[in-house]
């Protein structure tokens, strides 16, 4: 039981003023300090309270390490695999871009040989037609 510096005299004192008899007094003084030393923290008990608050500081400080690698480990694999997509998406677009360049190139290469074919029946048909004049005026 931890020992309390509280004035028990004076306490039974006053009870026995306000009409306690003096055994009463001491009761009711003796009942008080047992209740008042069993609701006290004792140095052992604070000593353990400190211990049980230190290790769970080292335990939190444990999971936030744990939590902050796995984090850590997470934004690596994360950023690796952003790394990974970008280059992927960038091959895609070079591969599409090649194919529409060719594409674009075959179009132009068959507009050439339909204006050719178109500018050669335009003068097919003019001579044609300054042949036809040229046998009416003749």
């Amino acid at each position: 039981m931890t020992d309390l510096a509280i004035d028990t005299h004076r306490f039974v004192k006053q009870l026995m003023e306000s009409g306690f008899t003096e055994a009463q007094a001491e009761t009711l003084a003796d009942a008080q300090m047992q209740l008042l030393a069993s609701r006290m923290a004792s140095k052992e008990d604070i000593r353990e309270l400190k211990e049980d608050v230190s290790e769970l500081h080292s335990r939190i400080d444990a999971f936030e390490a744990n939590v902050d690698a796995r984090f850590k480990a997470s934004e690596a694999s994360m950023d690796a695999r952003f790394t990974a997509f970008e280059a992927s998406m960038d091959a895609r677009f070079k591969a599409s871009e090649a194919s529409m360049d060719g594409k674009i190139n075959a179009l132009r290469s068959d507009f050439s040989v339909l204006l050719m074919r178109s500018q050669i029946a335009t003068g097919a048909a003019i001579i044609t037609i300054l042949s036809f004049i040229n046998y009416l005026t003749g």
